[in-house]
């Protein structure tokens, strides 16, 4: 067998493997046909021995039990046909182990052939040469380790010794033939030779499992093979006729394996590319930290038991300064923005004025999750006064300027204070006092006063108002020293915050042309003692009549004119309201009876109840005396559906200056002297109505009248001279201005009338 074959025998090729597997299947199926032969006469033999002579009296014997010679016969037979059979599925099993042997070696040539063409490893190429070689010299290769000594014998192969090896290489470096990349041969084997163990792993791995019987007839398993390879038909390859072996064959190409990688499956591939996206991942966001570190970085020192925040610019100083730097930072300081929401929710966060912030805390307003959403005013008016605030020097956090520039900042916002057509932020135009959110004091502010430094006033409510636009936020009712409110003609919206009732020292508010609504908390009104002016005219208020302001005892002027009350007259009193002075509820929709308490206020000295639905009798007691007169200026009750005759006590009220009755159903005559006991009366305004009688005679020569209608009633008679004279102007005053009269009734003086003209 030779030396080189007992250490391993990988040197030689897959090729002599099936030659010699070939040959064996060839010996074996040879080898059976002659065993096969042998066991005929085996057979013959034994069934010559079992047949008796023909003796006279041994045959008799034998007929008389032949069951034992029948017996020895079946079982024969049965021995016969089993080892039959055996023999028949031996040589079967190795006719199948030669093809299995045949479409190994076909994978393996496609195997070798694939790895060539896509740069396989070394082994590969290395023995594609050495085949190569020893065909061109006309030299069988050396066998396998996996030949037996039987294939040996059937096919003796001739042993090349390393010394003429080499000289076929010599041969072929001369002739110009490409060599392995591996050159060093032992004598087609050994350790340093091109083993053929990968392509056998590789065919191991797909080929199925054979069971031996081991002589045993018994469950013998061949199962069936899908491999692919399989399917490749034996006649496919060559043979050698001579030998019964596979001829060897050149590869058309060698290729040097010397830069040959490893091929990768996909999956191992989509994990690297997994690993190297992860890495880049890593590598952004480490930059991205390092750039916002070098942007912006706050450093606290803490100097004189307080925190002064310092901001690192492009240039930084030698060392900490202990202000900031003059240029802000382009986004919130997490520093001092953070300690503003804490200043403002936390109860457990230390502020250089407690009571301050504690008040502030009470109103339980400024919530968190509203600090935290850039869309509210409490965000944008925090960021303000935490980064953006220009007030020199800065303001510790927690002082009550601080706070109150917080608050203020917060109503700046919420009324959409950018849009505000005059002093709004950074705007040029404010010619009374400083644009709001400037670094200016905040009392300066326009429309702003304090008192002993907290905010007192806040009054935009101008003939054009200021375009602010908006709700209440309830941050304003920190403000406790509030006295003085005034937006009129602006586009204020939504209901009185409960908490205003907080302005115990609030004397005037005034919203008049706004978009406010109902209700009116009680517990807001409840706390306005001190209110002396409330201006809600023009707005949308809808709904019952707020009786809780009739209860306000400081009241001295309430305007609700224009607006969508139902009900019937509330209930005004002078135990209530002492110091009511002039009552406007013109237009809102109330009905009913006009109830005489009212008149009973001795400060009442303008009521004003026109266009709405009214009924009855104007009270008995309006103009009364109350020792020194009566303080009754204005009464208009027109447009509504009053009945009755004029009450005598009106006569008494010789401070009335107007005095309109239009559009009722009054009747009776008017007293001769109306203008000797009213000779301040300003507007006499009587049309529309039931009057009768003649028409006054005289007026009071210091009379101040200036308006008279008398048309659409029952007037008769004349107008005098004394009032067509008052038509003049004279040097000392100002006489009437506008007469209108039925003059199909009243007969006009001429010097009333131009020629040719009605006299109106």
């Amino acid at each position: 067998r030779g030396p080189d074959r007992g250490k391993g025998g990988k040197g030689g090729a897959s090729v002599a493997v099936a030659a010699s597997r070939s040959s064996a299947a060839t010996s074996a199926s040879r080898q059976s046909t002659s065993t096969a032969a042998n066991l005929d006469d085996r057979i013959n033999s034994k069934i010559r021995s079992a047949t008796p002579a023909v003796k006279p009296g041994v045959v008799s014997a034998i007929s008389e039990d032949s069951s034992a010679p029948a017996a020895a016969l079946s079982q024969l037979e049965n021995d016969v046909l089993a080892k039959s059979r055996s023999l028949e599925t031996k040589v079967q099993n190795q006719a199948k182990t030669s093809q299995m042997t045949d479409d190994a070696l076909v994978k393996s040539r496609a195997w070798a052939q694939t790895a060539q063409e896509a740069t396989a490893d070394g082994y590969a190429v290395k023995m594609q040469a050495d085949l190569n070689r020893y065909s061109r010299h006309g030299v069988s290769p050396p066998p396998t380790i996996g030949a037996t000594d039987e294939e040996l014998d059937e096919n003796p192969v001739e042993q090349i010794p390393e010394e003429e090896y080499g000289k076929y290489i010599t041969a072929d470096a001369e002739k110009g033939i490409a060599t392995a990349a591996v050159t060093t041969v032992n004598n087609g084997g050994g350790d340093d030779d091109m083993p053929a163990q990968p392509i056998q792993n590789e065919l191991n791995d797909s080929l199925p499992t054979y069971h031996s019987n081991n002589g045993d007839n018994s469950d013998e398993d061949y199962p069936a093979t899908d491999d692919p390879a399989m399917d490749v038909h034996h006649e496919e390859i060559p043979i050698d006729e001579t030998t019964d072996g596979i001829e060897a064959f050149v590869v058309p190409t060698v290729y040097d394996a010397s830069d040959v990688k490893v091929i990768k499956s996909d999956k191992e591939l989509e994990e690297e590319a997994k690993k190297r996206y992860k890495k880049k991942i890593v590598l952004r966001a480490s930059i991205l930290t390092v750039i916002a570190i070098a942007i912006v970085v706050p450093t606290v020192i803490v100097t004189g038991g307080r925190e002064v925040e310092v901001f690192v610019t492009e240039e930084p100083s030698a060392s900490p300064t202990n202000v900031p730097s003059l240029m802000p930072s382009f986004a919130p300081s997490s520093n001092v923005f953070q300690q503003t929401i804490s200043l403002l929710t936390d109860e457990s966060f230390p502020a250089e004025n407690s009571d301050v912030v504690r008040l502030f805390r009470e109103l339980n307003v400024s919530t968190k999750e509203q600090l935290l959403d850039k869309n509210t005013p409490q965000w944008k008016a925090s960021n303000w006064v935490a980064n953006e605030d220009s007030i020199s020097p800065p303001l510790d956090i927690g002082s009550q300027k601080y706070i109150q520039r917080y608050i203020m900042a917060v109503f700046y916002y919420a009324m959409d204070g950018p849009n505000w057509m005059t002093c709004s932020e950074g705007g040029s135009v404010c010619n009374n006092g400083s644009p709001w959110l400037s670094g200016d004091n905040e009392c300066d502010w326009f429309g702003s006063k304090c008192v002993n430094g907290e905010l007192s006033q806040v009054s935009q409510g101008g003939f054009q108002g200021n375009n602010i636009f908006g709700t209440f936020p309830e941050e304003i009712c920190y403000f406790t020293e509030m006295s003085t409110i005034v937006l009129n003609n602006n586009k204020v919206q939504g209901t009185i915050p409960p908490c205003f009732g907080r302005f115990s020292k609030l004397g005037i508010l005034g919203l008049t042309s706004n978009s406010i609504d109902l209700p009116f908390p009680d517990e807001a009104i409840e706390g306005w003692t001190n209110l002396k002016i409330l201006l809600l005219n023009g707005n949308l208020l809808e709904g019952p009549f707020p009786q809780s302001l009739t209860k306000l005892p400081a009241l001295e002027q309430l305007q609700i004119n224009f607006n969508f009350l139902t009900g019937t007259f509330p209930a005004f009193n002078r135990d209530d309201t002492p110091k009511l002075e002039a009552l406007t509820l013109a237009n809102i929709g109330l009905g009913g009876t006009i109830p005489s308490d009212l008149f009973d206020i001795e400060t009442l000295a303008q009521l004003n109840i026109a266009m709405n639905s009214f009924s009855g009798s104007l009270p008995a007691n309006i103009g009364q005396d109350f020792g020194d007169g009566n303080p009754l200026q204005v009464l208009d009750v027109g447009m509504n559906d009053l009945t009755g005759e004029i009450p005598e006590s009106i006569y008494n009220a010789s401070n009335l200056a107007n005095l309109v009755l239009s559009s009722n159903n009054f009747t009776g005559q008017i007293r001769p002297d109306i203008f000797t006991s009213l000779f301040l009366l300003n507007s006499l305004v009587l049309d529309n109505n039931q009057f009768s009688g003649p028409v006054p005679e005289t007026l009071f020569f210091k009379s101040q009248l200036n308006v008279l209608t008398l048309q659409g009633n029952n007037f008769v008679g004349f107008i005098s001279n004394s009032i067509c004279d008052a038509k003049e102007v004279s040097s000392k005053q100002l006489r009437l201005q506008s007469l209108t009269l039925d003059c199909e009734e009243v007969t006009c003086d001429s010097s009333c009338c131009e020629e040719g003209t009605e006299c109106v």
